[in-house]
């Protein structure tokens, strides 16, 4: 029951787009707070890590601010290619690749051990965000028992006894 409640939950509080996005595992966007690596072939001094400010945008060298929130990857590589093509650079080779999902997250609630907000690391279907809810409020101890006790009761049977999935701790 908490299971099926934390993932109501989850559908209630994630956008249909954020949905479908997740589900799906479609070309991600980047979003403010995540961290992108950018390497720029034999250019080790602009090759690092970014962390995309609250404005969406992030500082690169010598062209100063750029927008990343809401391009995806591959438009921001292209994007950095134009910006640097003739003026400083003949040809760059740029790739991009986000490091950490900070800008998504949800926020778990209601009969769990430990609610707050739980950040995305990765693109990932809802079920496997449920999941991953459940370890983080009952460990992994909650997970087997809420998967056992949920395919006893697809199959019309109660479950063991010790076999239901916690509840919360009064």
């Amino acid at each position: 029951m908490t299971t099926l409640r934390l993932v109501v939950i989850l559908c209630l509080l994630l956008p249909p787009a954020g949905v479908a996005r997740l589900a799906a595992q479609t070309e991600y966007a980047i979003g403010r707070q995540d961290v992108i690596a950018i390497n720029v072939w034999e250019q080790p001094a602009l090759s690092t890590k970014y962390i995309v400010d609250l404005d969406g945008t992030f500082t690169f060298p010598m062209i100063g601010r750029v927008t990343a929130a809401g391009l995806t990857p591959q438009q921001l590589e292209a994007e950095l290619r134009r910006r640097l093509d003739g003026r400083f650079l003949k040809n760059p080779q740029i790739t991009v690749s986000v490091e950490q999902y900070r800008s998504q997250r949800v926020f778990v609630i209601g009969d769990v051990k430990q609610s707050g907000p739980l950040p995305l690391s990765r693109p990932m279907t809802l079920i496997l965000l449920a999941i991953i809810a459940v370890a983080v409020s009952f460990g992994v101890a909650g997970v087997v028992n809420a998967t056992k006790a949920h395919h006893a009761a697809e199959k019309g049977k109660t479950a063991p006894a010790g076999q239901a999935a916690p509840a919360a701790a009064p």
